[in-house]
């Protein structure tokens, strides 16, 4: 349940070099090339920033939402089920579990597993595509997906799109038939469904697949640019991160939802909303994600 509150503003007083800029960054490293609406949006309920149903690859049902949201489940001890846990966000959202009371298990799956250690957390090394064989896993209450990689990382498109698709709607639909009933993906800002960019095109086709899951609540997260402390040197993410200071006071308006964002405020507002487990699908991008996390 979202509440709304209605009266933002919407003017759009954007210099000619900001998309400029911002296509040269997202051909560099493929994150951030998006399609801006070319006119006021009503929304379908919020209290920011909300676009309209013809701009959601999720359809009309999706709440595209920035604020209060109104909580859902009583403060019950759950079950968490992790993947990406060693990754730039998963790794911030597997210690903000860790030092939540709401959860009382965390479970991370995934090809290798954290350096951490913690009475409540059970580590499994696994193949994502095999989890529909995998028969011991708990139940599981929340899961939380912060797969992700790139298309030069994965070697391939049909490698990327195993990572960011297939591996995506299998931990899906694993956790339905573990009885959980609330799904938390990162997705990313240029997720559409009819991109002409292979990138944003896998991310919003597994928007579509997961919320065709009948899953109580998904909640999807659409970051512009993660800025934080990587495992591995990517060249185009280290440029991008270099301008960004110098591009993100250009982002205004519409364009705020293309702003860079720290990994670890997406990862608590992944954790907070997931506390609250409003009913979904709701979407989440840079200001819903700044408010969720208390910025």
């Amino acid at each position: 349940m979202v509440r709304r509150r209605d009266g933002v503003a919407d003017c759009d007083p954007t210099p000619v070099i900001v998309p400029i800029v911002i296509g040269t960054i997202g051909q560099m490293h493929g994150l951030v090339l998006v399609r801006i609406p070319a006119k006021k949006s009503s929304g379908t309920a919020t209290y920011g920033r909300c676009c309209s149903a013809s701009d959601n690859p999720l359809g009309s049902n999706a709440r595209m939402t920035t604020g209060e949201i109104i909580t859902s489940f009583p403060g019950v001890s759950r079950t968490a089920l992790l993947a990406g846990a060693t990754g730039l966000v998963g790794s911030h959202v597997l210690e903000l579990l860790l030092a939540d009371a709401t959860w009382d298990h965390l479970v991370t799956v995934g090809r290798r597993t954290a350096s951490r250690r913690h009475d409540k957390l059970e580590q499994r090394i696994l193949d994502l595509a095999a989890l529909d064989a995998v028969a011991d896993l708990p139940h599981a209450d929340d899961v939380f997906c912060c797969l992700g990689t790139t298309i030069r990382q994965a070697g391939s498109q049909a490698a990327f799109r195993r990572v960011d698709y297939e591996f995506v709607v299998a931990l899906a639909r694993a956790g339905l038939r573990l009885g959980a009933t609330q799904f938390l993906l990162v997705s990313a800002i240029s997720a559409d469904p009819d991109s002409r960019v292979f990138y944003s095109r896998v991310k919003g086709d597994v928007e579509v697949a997961i919320h065709k899951l009948p899953y109580r609540a998904v909640q999807i997260f659409r970051p512009g640019l993660l800025l934080g402390k990587r495992s591995e040197f990517r060249l185009g993410e280290r440029i991008a991160m270099i301008a960004a200071p110098l591009v993100q006071p250009l982002l205004v308006s519409r364009l705020r939802r293309l702003r860079s964002i720290q990994a670890s405020d997406v990862a608590r507002a992944m954790v907070r909303i997931a506390s609250e487990a409003p009913r979904g699908p709701n979407v989440f991008e840079y200001d819903a994600m700044m408010a969720a996390a208390g910025q």
